[in-house]
């Protein structure tokens, strides 16, 4: 996902197509009225993750339906307070933030919100009580920890049989006394990592290959204390969202989200705009937003690139046609908005984070009737490992100054 387009060229600014703020509504509804002008001019999709609802060839509905959602596990999502909720399998992970998207991952520590379990080992000047108000508001769910008088046992660790791997320890904190260094550690304490710990609560962590990784914090100032909750070590250069653990390891499986039943979607022409943000960026991972798929050798996706930049892939009859990568960094946090075009010999892309418009003049389209995914791709291979805010498909090519519109 990293080659360049062939061509570019900018273009002006135009007006953006009508995108109001209609309010959210109970059933669904057939024809074009007030409650749709949220919906932009033309689509024949528009799904808004962020306030549960989408359009869909003339109807309306009061939440993501019918989309197909796949997830064999349970799976925590946050909202813009900050509070984590659990979500049951195959449900939408859907908060104001959007939906959180994610490939499977596995938390190998264990006891990971109680760490007055003997799977934790316990320096002797520490103290330990299972009474602190945890990431998603349950009372006595998560960990104080105190220190004493000698920080070299000032720790708490836990040990995992694991063969060398890249791993993630990753780690919610928040101080309730003190102001002396707080550290972490994914490898026994060989590297103490100091978290710049606050009175609100925040997730840290450390990556790195080890052969059975020892993960754990260490609180240098006698008598300062922290709350700690979901401790985790997943195989990977990054963390993702919480996944709970008490007597064995715990795998949260990925989202997978499709839609397979809307007549007028095409391959031969068409515009897509996405939505989407990075918790913690997928460093030198390509992420996918967007994708319109007839088979592995037909398909058209949006994204982020292996080298942090947007991106746009069109594949036809098995040959990538064209790559168009913008030249703007995504970071983490970052909101990117991204608009696509397609049709024979046409290829554009833009986003919000640089003003110039990608052109590739040279291609064929892909053929077939397309399904839609929404943050994974149909061939498990590609998640987003962030929240996807909306996605909208327009069954015409869209002017470029249409597609810069929309970034408005």
């Amino acid at each position: 996902m990293s080659r360049r387009p062939r061509a570019r060229r900018a273009d002006n600014k135009g007006r953006r197509p009508t995108r109001g703020r209609g309010s959210a509504f109970t059933s669904s509804r057939s024809g074009r009225d007030s409650s749709q002008a949220w919906v932009s001019a033309g689509a024949l999709v528009d799904i808004d993750f962020v306030n549960d609802r989408a359009f869909q060839s003339g109807t309306l509905t009061a939440s993501s339906v019918p989309l197909t959602i796949a997830r064999a596990s349970s799976g925590f999502v946050d909202d813009t307070t900050g509070l984590w909720t659990s979500v049951g399998s195959n449900l939408l992970r859907r908060s104001n933030k959007g939906v959180l998207i994610e490939e499977a991952r596995t938390n190998n520590l264990l006891q990971c919100r109680d760490m007055t379990n003997a799977a934790w080992v316990k320096g002797a000047t520490m103290t330990v009580a299972q009474n602190q108000t945890g990431i998603d508001g349950t009372a006595n769910s998560a960990t104080l920890v105190t220190g004493g008088a000698v920080s070299g046992t000032n720790t708490v660790l836990q040990t995992i049989t694991l063969g060398s791997a890249t791993d993630t320890y990753s780690v919610w904190l928040k101080r309730v006394s003190g102001s002396g260094t707080i550290n972490i550690t994914g490898n026994g304490g060989t590297v103490w990592t100091p978290a710049a710990v606050t009175t609100t609560w925040t997730k840290f962590a450390v990556t790195a290959t080890l052969v059975n990784p020892v993960c754990g914090i260490q609180i240098i100032t006698d008598t300062d204390s922290v709350a700690v909750d979901f401790n985790q070590l997943e195989g990977g250069a990054f963390s993702t969202s919480p996944i709970l653990t008490t007597t064995v390891a715990v795998t949260r499986a990925a989202d997978n989200i499709n839609l397979t039943s809307v007549t007028g979607v095409t391959l031969a022409r068409g515009s897509i705009y996405a939505e989407w943000q990075h918790a913690v960026l997928p460093a030198g991972a390509s992420a996918l937003a967007a994708e319109l798929i007839a088979d592995a050798n037909n398909l058209i996706l949006m994204g982020k690139a292996t080298t942090e930049q947007g991106v746009t892939q069109v594949v036809s009859a098995a040959s990538t046609v064209a790559t168009l990568v913008t030249t703007a960094t995504i970071a983490a946090g970052t909101l990117v908005k991204a608009a696509s075009a397609y049709a024979l010999n046409d290829f554009v892309m833009v986003d919000n984070l640089e003003a110039t418009v990608l052109t590739d003049v040279s291609g064929a389209v892909p053929t077939g009737t397309p399904a839609m995914w929404f943050g994974s791709n149909a061939g498990a291979t590609l998640w987003l490992d962030g929240y996807l805010r909306r996605v909208t498909y327009f069954p015409a090519r869209l002017s470029n100054a249409a597609l810069q519109g929309l970034l408005a």
